[in-house]
């Protein structure tokens, strides 16, 4: 099977969103023992787990789980298989009711309305959109994560508002992300929350956004400075003058690095 239609069937998975023959070709690659393919489905689950802020255990479906063990049992291969007793083990697809709701029946939206894209041509060099309708939010989330190369990076709040958090996932080849953030507080007129990559201990600017109201903000974000992942040494959040600046002066509200690959 192809690399790209065994991501594809990934995604389903993952979404609960596959059929019986889609869940027997899954189960046939696990068989298989092919590690890249088997890598590209750890690598899902990896993502899965931390899209929610708030875990919610599931039990993977009786039949892949089976089908892994009998992978682990055929393949003889000590590494491949203590990974994958990891995925069995790993708590998968932590979702929050709310957001799976909003991603499953976005999926289902998605699949009978024509997404119309904007035209407009956009000269800021790097912009940050928000995603206010859900079709928006899983249609962005959808693309980042079907990429090839995809990498997400949880951002934790700091002393002036430890409830903070957030998440930032990427398409390592576009350049593209979608920034995630939850109980940051609104921005007053004169403020705006400022992104940045921050690469060889120096900061770069990523952007800016604000938050009128609510807990929860998705956003879209083009043209990262840097998206591949060995060269972040982190992502922030801080609190900035309207428009932004060159360099960070204001409080630092979230802050994520890299976690080390598997």
């Amino acid at each position: 099977m192809d690399k790209e239609r065994f991501r594809e069937l990934c995604a389903a998975y993952f979404l609960d969103d596959i059929n019986d023959q889609e869940l027997k070709e899954i189960q046939y690659v696990l068989d298989s023992g092919d590690k890249e393919l088997i890598k590209i489905f750890i690598q899902f689950q990896k993502i899965y787990t931390q899209l929610p802020l708030t875990a919610e255990s599931k039990t993977p479906p009786a039949k892949i789980k089976e089908n892994i063990f009998k992978s682990i049992n055929k393949t003889q291969q000590k590494s491949i298989s203590a990974i994958i007793i990891e995925v069995v083990k790993a708590r998968k697809l932590q979702f929050t009711l709310a957001f799976s709701v909003l991603l499953i029946i976005s999926v289902i939206q998605l699949s009978y309305i024509a997404i119309h894209q904007n035209k407009t041509i956009i000269k800021q060099k790097n912009e940050i959109v928000e995603l206010k309708s859900s079709v928006e939010q899983t249609e962005a989330i959808l693309q980042v994560i079907g990429a090839k190369q995809f990498e997400v990076i949880v951002m934790n709040g700091l002393s002036v508002n430890p409830n903070g958090y957030g998440k930032i996932m990427w398409d390592a080849d576009k350049k593209t992300a979608v920034l995630q953030i939850s109980n940051l507080p609104p921005t007053l007129a004169d403020k705006d929350y400022q992104l940045w990559v921050i690469k060889d201990n120096k900061p770069e600017s990523n952007g800016v956004f604000s938050i009128k109201q609510g807990d929860e903000k998705f956003f879209k974000v083009t043209n990262l400075v840097e998206a591949n992942r060995n060269k972040i040494t982190a992502f922030a959040v801080t609190l900035e003058p309207k428009g932004g600046v060159p360099q960070p002066t204001g409080e630092m509200y979230l802050i994520g690095a890299p976690s080390p690959s598997i």
